[in-house]
């Protein structure tokens, strides 16, 4: 595979993520992780920020693993204080879904390859 600079960032659209999953699949997925949160078999680090004066706003990053199957992931969130002002945006993703659903902005999904 070559090192890790050969490696390239693959940006999934909400209509390329889609189909990848039936809704049944997408469920035992969810209860699998569920299982593992209940019987103490994963990790999770408290959430990190990053705050920078120069931006309104922060970053957080929320690390997690389970061990069967194994898998980690981690969940990027970007907070915005002036979207809502300057751009007609959410300032958190929780709003994201609505916003798309009223066909505000465009939703990106970054997997790492």
């Amino acid at each position: 595979m070559g090192g890790w600079r050969n490696r390239k960032t693959l940006i999934l659209s909400r209509s390329d993520m889609m189909g990848l999953l039936t809704p049944a699949e997408y469920n035992n997925c969810v209860e699998q992780a569920y299982r593992m949160h209940g019987a103490g078999r994963y990790y999770m680090d408290p959430k990190g920020h990053i705050v920078l004066d120069k931006y309104p706003g922060e970053w957080e990053a929320m690390p997690s693993y389970i061990e069967e199957p194994e898998a980690a992931a981690c969940k990027w969130v970007s907070i915005r204080e002036r979207n809502r002002d300057q751009f007609e945006l959410p300032t958190v993703p929780l709003e994201y879904e609505r916003a798309m659903a009223a066909g505000v902005g465009i939703e990106k999904k970054m997997i790492s390859t």
